[in-house]
């Protein structure tokens, strides 16, 4: 899991080259990191531990994340599960692409915050 999670600032440096991708890679990432977390607190039982919160809200970044990758890529080949088809309107996939990389650093930090409460939960 450590190796998973180191990966997702190198994904985020790589968001210039390609704000889709690495943006796909790391939500990716972030999902299955957030699946282990999820068995490894017992967040799906009646007595959770705390740092359930904190991957509830990673959760939740992690589907923002999503929805800001789909509002980047949306285009008529997209919608229809072609490639990722940003707009050709350069403010508006500037725009997208720039809340599309806020929220993957968010979605980071979030994630190394759970790495942070290993051994302390």
């Amino acid at each position: 899991m450590k190796k998973l999670l180191a990966v997702l600032p190198l994904m985020l440096l790589m968001a210039g080259c390609d704000v889709a991708k690495s943006s796909r890679d790391g939500i990716a990432s972030a999902k299955g990191a957030l699946d282990a977390y999820k068995a490894e607190y017992q967040c799906n039982t009646a007595t959770p531990q705390a740092a359930c919160g904190k991957v509830q809200s990673a959760v939740a970044l992690k589907d923002l994340a999503i929805d800001a990758l789909t509002v980047y890529c949306s285009g008529p080949g997209f919608d229809s599960g072609g490639p990722c088809q940003p707009s050709p309107d350069k403010d508006k996939k500037q725009v997208a692409a720039l809340k599309l990389q806020a929220v993957m650093k968010q979605l980071n930090q979030i994630m190394k915050d759970l790495q942070s409460l290993k051994g302390k939960v």
